[in-house]
């Protein structure tokens, strides 16, 4: 058989009981029965008076005293007076030992004569085991969890109807996360969703309207899209943050329709200095073929052709003779492929920068009622004529594709899972840019000294650990796959002299190698003629020479 224990209205209802039956016996036994039936046979009316004996019993009553199980039992006027005080025992198996007072009007206190001075404080409270510490997991009532009302992205969190219980019942990321934070606690909490609520009682109000009824003790925890920021941290406890942290910047991809854009990679000295090495190698390489090469021979025009169009952009139709010619076309082609792999670079560097660039005259636009709101675009250098404020991801994407110049704006500025979450709807349009790390990220917070907090601080880094956290924010959003760093986003430096000084040194000097090369063998040849004419000239063969040199 299961035994259930009497509420104290049992109790008040059992000494009720045995206090009329004392009241009983305290009436005087000797009662005239004839007059008792002489009154019940005129009883029939309406307006038949009340019985001498009640007057009796009823006055006997409000007399009595005795000690219940719900205390000491007496009437005042005629009534049970609700007791001002109640003591508050510490149970240590079979014996109790005192340990404070609850009194109307003053709550609990430690000394019941003195309530002022031990207000909300009782004596050290003994837990089985012997130990004074409070054990985790003591939540004797069911948490009042809070959410916000309305929010303007429902991915983090919205409410639904629930088709089952026909309640609305909160549903979103946020949510996923704090249950399955519970779900790894080694205790059973339990739990209940409130709407939130402002100060009036209306179930609308801010995300600190909410966290101060936590400071209020009329909810226990607020889960939701709820920043962690130094001042709302004076008054909650915020779990670790369970999603990135920072500031981002949403911007259009935009397509350059410049069309010389190819010209700006390379400056004009880099032009000036390159075309001079391509005509002195052209000119090198026709010295030292044109007497040996028959392909270098002919008109000067075919002989330019073959300089500029068949040397110097490598053709296999001519080919060079002199191992020296080699050498010089190999340092060119060098030259060449240093060059064109950093103009390719710097052009698609300008490139990436003019589809995703944000001007610093931009007019950028912020989600109303935030963190960002408040702190972000207060400290950013831009006018007030140049930020707007939004409140929906709708209304992100309308202003972001009219562009600045039809009414809308250039980029948005808002927390990073804000802008995750709306690249997950619009991800072929737009990207994010990074900014600094001046948010903490979302948390779910709790009163002061609360011990949930450091248990739902290591749940969400189990969940982060395990995966878990981010298969619940693919359900829900992705993340953006790639993110563009501010740094990145600078304007690249166009191809300077400057910075390939040590290249074009490198070629000159090569070049200049190869011309002294040339003119070594051209005095070297020169000298042996000379020296045969000479040698013609002491033999007395001058006739002879002068005929051979004729010819």
């Amino acid at each position: 058989m299961s035994t259930k224990e009497l509420s104290a209205y049992g109790l008040w209802a059992y000494d009720a009981v045995w206090a009329l039956a004392k009241a009983v016996e305290g009436v005087d036994t000797q009662i005239d029965l004839k007059s008792i039936e002489g009154q019940s046979s005129e009883s029939t009316s309406a307006d038949s008076e009340v019985s001498h004996t009640g007057k009796i019993l009823l006055d006997e009553l409000v007399k009595t005293r005795i000690k219940g199980l719900s205390g000491d039992f007496k009437t005042v006027n005629r009534t049970v007076p609700i007791l001002q005080a109640f003591e508050i025992v510490n149970v240590i198996r079979e014996g109790e030992r005192r340990v404070g007072f609850w009194a109307k009007g003053v709550g609990i206190t430690r000394d019941i004569m003195h309530p002022a001075s031990s207000n909300n404080d009782l004596k050290v409270i003994i837990w089985p085991g012997g130990s004074i510490v409070t054990p985790r997991g003591m939540h004797i009532k069911k948490l009042r969890v809070g959410i916000p009302h309305n929010t303007a992205f429902k991915e983090f969190i919205s409410q639904e109807n629930d088709p089952q219980t026909s309640m609305i019942r909160p549903i979103g990321f946020c949510v996923d996360v704090f249950q399955a934070a519970l779900e790894l606690l080694p205790y059973n909490v339990m739990y209940e969703f409130i709407p939130s609520a402002n100060v009036t009682g209306e179930t609308e109000g801010t995300y600190n309207d909410l966290l101060y009824q936590i400071y209020l003790q009329r909810i226990d925890a607020a889960v939701g899209d709820i920043s962690i920021t130094a001042e709302r941290s004076l008054y909650v406890d915020f779990t670790t943050p369970y999603t990135d942290i920072g500031v981002g910047t949403i911007v259009k991809i935009k397509t350059n329709k410049d069309m010389w854009i190819f010209t700006k990679p390379i400056g004009a000295d880099l032009c000036l200095m390159t075309a001079v090495f391509f005509i002195l190698t052209a000119l090198l390489i026709w010295v030292i073929e044109k007497p040996i090469n028959k392909d270098f021979q002919g008109s000067p025009s075919e002989q330019l052709g073959t300089i500029f169009f068949s040397t110097l952009f490598f053709s296999s139709s001519e080919k060079l003779s002199s191992n020296l010619s080699r050498f010089v076309i190999l340092i060119w082609a060098l030259l060449v492929l240093i060059l064109t792999s950093s103009y390719t670079a710097t052009l698609a560097s300008m490139l990436t920068v003019q589809q995703i660039g944000l001007a610093s005259n931009a007019i950028v636009g912020y989600r109303t009622s935030s963190f960002v709101e408040r702190n972000t675009v207060s400290n950013i250098n831009y006018k007030d004529y140049r930020l707007r404020p939004y409140s929906s991801a709708e209304q992100y994407a309308d202003a972001l594709s009219k562009g600045s110049k039809n009414g809308g704006i250039d980029g948005i500025l808002d927390e990073i899972p804000y802008i995750q979450a709306f690249l997950s709807k619009y991800s072929a349009d737009y990207t994010m840019v990074d900014s600094a790390s001046s948010t903490n990220g979302f948390g779910f917070a709790f009163p002061k000294g609360s011990s949930l907090v450091h248990d739902i601080s290591r749940a969400i880094a189990n969940l982060r650990e395990d995966g878990r956290l981010e298969m619940l924010q693919k359900e829900w959003y992705n993340k953006p796959r790639s993110l563009v760093s501010q740094e990145t986003l600078a304007k690249p430096q166009v191809l300077k002299i400057d910075r390939f000084g040590g290249l074009f040194l490198v070629t000159g000097v090569s070049l200049g190698l190869a011309l002294i090369v040339i003119i070594y063998y051209f005095i070297r040849k020169k000298l042996n003629v000379n020296n045969y004419i000479f040698e013609k000239l002491a033999n007395g063969n001058l006739a002879i020479l002068m005929a051979r040199l004729s010819r």
